[in-house]
C-alpha cells in the first residue's frame, strides 16, 4: 500500500536518533549466497533475474529497506516481486538475523525522561523520539515509534479503535504488515469535511490492513446539524451497532488536538466557526476524538456541540484497557498534561522536547 502523500518518508536512521546515521540503529548485513528453492518459491522470486545479482534476495531486501530507506513497494519493483513477497523477505531476514538492531546513546539518554513520565503519571510504556527539526519531521518520528509500540503491545488485542488525525496517519503509514491477533478495527469518530476524507479513511484502513483485521468505518458523519437528527441517527441499527462495538474495545490509538487556531479540530468540520472562540475561552485544554477535557482531564461539555457529535464519549474512553496516545509539539503540552493528569492514556509516544516540558515543575 503506497504511503500517504502528505506523510514524509523517513530514513530508518531518523526513527529514534535523528538525522545522524552514526547515532542511529545499526543494520549489519550477513551476506549469504545460498538461497534454497523453498524460500525462492515462498517469496515468488523471479528466476529470470537469477544471474543478475549475487546477493541473497533476503539480504538485499533488508539492505534496501533499512539502509537505503526504500518503501516496500519500491523494493518490490527493484526485485521484480510483489509487495507481499517483500514482507515475507523481511520476516525471513528477521528470523535469520540478517540485520541487528542496536540502540544508540541518544535512546539511552532519553530513557530517564521516559521512566520519569511513567512513574509520575502511572503510564505503562513511554517512547521518546528526538524533538529537533520541523513539526512534520517530528510527527513522522512519533508515528514511526508509535507503529513500533503498536506492533509490540497492541497486536494481540482482538478489537482496536482508531481516532483519525495527522499523527495517527503517520503511525498508520509507518506500520508494516505483520501477523497479529487483531480481528476488528473500528473508527471511533464519524467522518470529517470532504477534503479530509482521504486522511480519515487512511488512518484506520491502513492499520487494519497491516494487522490483517477487518475494518469497520463509522457509518455516519462526525457532526450532524441538530440534536433531533442525532437522536434519529443513533437509533438506526447500523449506527447503534457501531456505537455498541466501541463500548467493547480492547485498545485504542489516538492523537491529541490543542485549541490553537491551526488545530485540526477547527478545520475538520467538527467545530463550526462561531463555536471556536467559545471553546478557546472555556476551561478546555485538549481534545481526544472530538471530546474536550480540562487541565485535570475531566470532560468539558458544550451545549449544541456534544449533542450533535458522533464519537465515543470521554467517560467511555477511560474504560478501554489499553490506550495509546501519539502526540508532540509545544502547542500540545497543555493537552498532554491534562490527559496525563486525567489518566486518559496508558501508553505515550512523544518527542524529547515535549517530554522535558511535561516534566518541568
Amino acid at each position: 500500500m503506497p504511503r500517504f502523500k502528505n506523510t514524509p518518508k523517513l530514513p530508518e536512521a531518523d526513527l529514534i536518533a535523528g538525522p545522524n546515521p552514526n547515532n542511529s540503529f545499526g543494520v549489519k548485513k550477513k551476506p549469504n549466497t545460498q538461497l534454497g528453492d523453498k524460500i525462492r518459491h515462498k517469496v515468488g522470486f523471479d528466476e529470470s533475474r537469477k544471474g543478475q545479482d549475487h546477493f541473497d534476495p533476503v539480504v538485499r531486501a533488508a539492505w534496501l529497506y533499512f539502509r537505503d530507506g526504500l518503501a516496500q513497494q519500491e523494493i518490490a519493483e527493484s526485485l521484480g516481486i510483489s509487495r507481499s513477497s517483500v514482507s515475507n523477505l523481511l520476516m525471513e531476514a528477521k528470523r535469520r538475523q540478517v540485520y541487528k538492531i542496536e540502540f544508540s546513546p541518544a535512546v539511552i539518554r532519553t530513557h530517564d525522561a521516559a521512566q520519569k513520565l511513567q512513574d509520575r503519571y502511572g503510564l505503562e510504556t513511554v517512547y521518546i523520539v528526538p524533538g529537533d527539526g520541523d513539526a512534520a519531521r517530528v510527527r513522522a518520528r512519533i508515528g514511526n515509534a508509535g507503529a513500533l509500540l503498536l506492533g509490540q503491545k497492541y497486536a494481540h488485542l482482538p478489537r482496536l479503535g482508531v481516532c483519525w488525525g495527522r499523527t495517527v496517519l503517520a503511525l498508520a503509514d509507518a506500520l508494516d504488515y505483520r501477523e497479529s491477533a487483531v480481528e476488528q478495527v473500528y473508527q471511533m469518530v464519524g467522518s470529517a469535511r470532504s477534503r479530509f476524507w482521504d486522511m480519515v479513511e487512511a488512518c484506520d484502513t491502513r492499520i487494519a490492513a497491516a494487522l490483517g483485521a477487518k475494518i469497520f468505518q463509522f457509518p455516519a458523519p462526525g457532526r450532524v446539524s441538530s440534536p433531533q437528527l442525532f437522536k434519529l441517527l443513533v437509533e438506526e441499527e447500523i449506527v447503534a451497532a457501531h456505537l455498541h462495538a466501541l463500548d467493547r474495545l480492547d485498545g485504542a490509538v489516538f492523537g491529541l488536538c490543542s485549541l490553537s487556531y491551526d488545530s485540526l479540530i477547527f478545520s475538520s468540520g467538527l467545530v463550526y466557526d462561531h463555536e471556536v472562540a467559545m471553546m478557546q475561552a472555556s476551561a478546555a485544554v485538549g481534545i481526544i476524538g472530538g471530546r474536550h477535557y480540562d487541565r485535570s482531564g475531566a470532560a468539558v461539555h458544550f451545549d449544541g456541540y456534544d449533542a450533535t457529535l458522533l464519537a465515543l464519549e470521554m467517560e467511555r474512553l477511560k474504560s478501554i484497557p489499553h490506550r495509546l496516545a501519539v502526540a508532540g509539539g509545544a502547542d500540545k503540552v497543555p493537552a498532554l498534561l491534562g490527559a496525563l493528569r486525567g489518566g486518559l492514556m496508558t501508553d505515550l509516544v512523544t518527542d524529547s522536547v515535549t517530554a522535558q516540558a511535561l516534566l518541568s515543575p
